[in-house]
């Protein structure tokens, strides 16, 4: 997740230690003061936990925990998110559901929000048993040594004794740990709890959660770092596919809890970009790929976009009405009523089918496919050019897309009809695209050509909005025409007019923007981009095969 939907929910912090010696452990568990702070037992708890996943280890690849947990004849369903560790102190999102009841097996994930939270990762692959923890832990509240008894209790103290096994037979492990969770203290109260027991006993710290120290015993899976994957010379056509796949996968499960919430309008936008970005990528080197896998991502990823473009059309429409019905005088804001909420209606039934697409086995199969991609477990075969440097095909597509974007702009002077227009919008696109994934590479030129580009597309954006808006408003009053009072045709005319006007205003923009891209700095950055892509591809230590 990521990150956006971790934002979302609470945020558990936390010190750990690992207590070598398990008499440690039971002497502090007798203690009852530390410090200037004092400790207070409270009840003892057996817990038993069991740790979900995919067979392929994917919510732990992107490093989250889901565990089912007892305590006595309770149960709940938490989620871990990754998060940071700051010497002893680890802080990380996690949210908990409380069970009816102890879940069936095979597991299914029914609460909404994890669901919106982790659908994209698990990507309908079942969920199954990984790993299994009992523990007993003895817990102690921290107070203040002059608190009195009501007062807020500033941390939780769990001295655990862990039992980290399988559903059966297999290694097991069992250690003793320490942790003092924050309530109502700070990081500086955990952190002086520390220190004063790391100077009485012999605790060390620990960047582990059990989840992790019981997928290395018994999977001997560890987790990389996570990286963003960089395109570099030396990549092969393949290799760099791989990594612009990788990055948009990112995006594009980042953005999917946003987008399946609906809190935020610009999560879906994301969502979308991320799509366009990852078929331009894959066009870009096709060369490189076996076309079989070129054509099923292709349709599959023009699938995707058109089920998130069909709700993000219609955000569009509605905040161009919103904004438009602010500027009117107050009394003619009700003629948008009727308007506004056929438009939510729309939006609504365009939203409960990208919802079910979704959730959808075609969706889940998307990702998986893509996943195995990036990671290197797709093999490609067969394709002769997937062993050619990726800046070499990079260059060749570069100079390709740029002399159909020159002569689809020369066609569109003078007085462009907005189709045209659109066109030229799509052959910036896949210009861009790839002047910023090769980037890193190319250097300053690129990005230069780049931003205007993004500048150019930015406005034939803006006026393809203002132009199906008309359009949009135009279809709705020629079909209610005959329903509408006159206030609200009046005030719907005038919300066409609006928009045509803008349009035009754009269009006439248009030809300076084209002029700044085409001219000579514009045609230099292009140029020098492609020369310094070819350059590198000549040299014999490009290519690592």
């Amino acid at each position: 997740m990521g990150a956006e939907a971790a934002s979302q929910v609470p945020t558990e912090v936390e010190a750990k230690l690992l207590v070598p010696r398990p008499a440690d452990l039971r002497d502090v568990a007798r203690m009852t003061e530390i410090g200037d702070y004092r400790l207070r037992a409270i009840r003892p708890l057996r817990l038993h936990t069991r740790y979900l996943d995919t067979a392929d280890l994917a919510l732990a690849r992107h490093g989250v925990a889901l565990r089912v947990r007892r305590d006595g004849k309770r149960w709940e369903l938490t989620a871990k998110w990754e998060g940071s560790v700051d010497g002893v102190i680890h802080s990380r999102p996690e949210l908990t559901i409380a069970l009816a009841g102890e879940p069936p097996n095979p597991f299914h994930l029914n609460d909404p929000a994890l669901h919106v939270a982790l659908a994209a990762i698990i990507a309908g692959r079942p969920l199954r048993l990984v790993l299994v923890s009992d523990m007993l832990r003895r817990r102690l509240e921290l107070l203040r040594k002059d608190a009195a008894d009501d007062a807020p209790v500033l941390a939780e103290i769990a001295l655990d004794q862990v039992h980290l096994h399988g559903d059966g037979e297999g290694p097991t492990q069992r250690y003793c740990e320490l942790e003092i969770e924050q309530q109502a203290g700070s990081v500086a109260d955990l952190n002086a709890v520390v220190a004063l027991l790391r100077e009485r006993f012999e605790l060390l710290p620990s960047a582990e959660t059990k989840f992790s120290r019981g997928l290395e015993l018994l999977h001997g899976y560890r987790r990389s770092p996570s990286s963003t994957p960089t395109i570099v010379p030396s990549d092969t056509a393949t290799e760099a596919a791989r990594k612009i796949a990788g990055l948009q996968l990112a995006m594009i499960r980042k953005h999917d809890p946003g987008t399946r919430s609906g809190e935020n309008v610009e999560s879906l936008h994301d969502m979308r970009v991320a799509v366009r970005r990852l078929r331009a990528g894959l066009r870009t080197m096709q060369a490189g790929l076996p076309e079989a896998l070129c054509v099923q991502l292709r349709d599959e990823l023009r699938w995707l976009g058109e089920v998130l473009g069909a709700v993000r059309d219609l955000d569009v429409q509605i905040d161009r009405v919103a904004a438009f019905g602010a500027s009117v005088p107050a009394a003619l804001r009700g003629s948008f009523a009727e308007f506004h909420e056929y438009l939510a209606r729309r939006r609504d039934a365009q939203r409960a089918t990208m919802l079910a697409e979704l959730d959808s086995r075609r969706y889940g199969q998307l990702l998986q496919r893509l996943e195995r991609f990036a990671g290197g477990r797709t093999r490609v075969v067969g394709v002769s050019a997937g062993r050619v440097p990726a800046i070499a095909i990079a260059a060749d597509g570069l100079t390709r897309a740029y002399r159909k974007l020159l002569k689809q702009g020369r066609a569109v002077q003078g007085a462009p009809l907005p189709e045209e227009l659109h066109q030229l919008r799509i052959r910036a696109k896949r210009l861009r695209y790839p002047l910023e994934f090769f980037g890193a590479v190319a250097g300053k030129p690129a990005a230069r050509a780049a931003r205007r580009l993004a500048r150019l597309q930015d406005l034939l954006g803006t006026y393809n909005d203002s132009v199906v808006a008309a359009e949009f408003v135009q279809g709705y009053v020629d079909a209610v025409e005959t329903e509408l009072p006159k206030s609200a045709m009046m005030t719907l005319g005038a919300l066409i007019g609006s928009e045509i006007s803008r349009g035009e205003r754009l269009r006439r923009r248009f030809a300076r923007r084209w002029r700044q891209f085409t001219g000579k700095r514009g045609k230099r950055d292009i140029e020098a981009t492609i020369a310094g892509l070819r350059a590198l591809a000549a040299q014999p230590t490009s290519c690592g095969d």
